[in-house]
C-alpha cells in the first residue's frame, strides 16, 4: 500500500462482503481483523450481506468472500477473492502500483454510500 504518511496519501477502503452462515467467511475473518490492525491507514469494513441487505441495493453476491476495494471514493475492484491473505495482499499491491488499470462496471452506489456512512 502507499505510504500513509505522505501528504498526498490516498484514502483506501477494503470491504469484505460475507454471510454469517458462510464457513469460509468464518475462516477469513481473523485474517481480515489482523489486516485491519496492521494497516490502520486503510479503512477495513466487514459487511454481512444478509444483515445489511438494504444497504446493498440490487447487488446479488453469489460467491463469498467478495471484496470491494475503493481508493478516494472510486471502486477499483469488486469480486470474489481466494480466502487467503496472500491473495488479498497481492491484489492490493497491484492496485496500489497502478489503480488506473482497475475499474468496476456495475452500479455500487448504495454500497459506496454505506461505506461512507461507516467512515463518518
Amino acid at each position: 500500500m502507499p505510504d500513509p504518511t505522505e501528504a498526498t496519501a490516498a484514502r483506501w477502503t477494503v470491504a469484505y462482503l460475507c454471510a454469517a452462515w458462510c464457513r469460509t467467511c468464518d475462516e477469513v475473518r481473523p485474517q481480515f481483523e489482523a489486516r485491519a490492525l496492521a494497516q490502520p491507514q486503510v479503512a477495513h469494513v466487514w459487511i454481512d450481506v444478509e444483515d445489511e441487505a438494504d444497504d446493498l441495493g440490487d447487488l446479488d453476491i453469489a460467491t463469498f468472500p467478495t471484496l470491494l476495494v475503493v481508493r478516494d471514493g472510486v471502486p477499483l475492484f469488486f469480486g470474489p477473492v481466494l480466502p487467503r491473505a496472500e491473495a488479498v495482499d497481492a491484489l492490493l499491491a497491484a492496485l496500489a502500483r497502478d489503480p488506473r488499470r482497475a475499474g468496476v462496471s456495475i452500479d455500487l452506489g448504495p454500497l459506496l454510500a454505506r461505506l461512507e456512512r461507516a467512515q463518518s
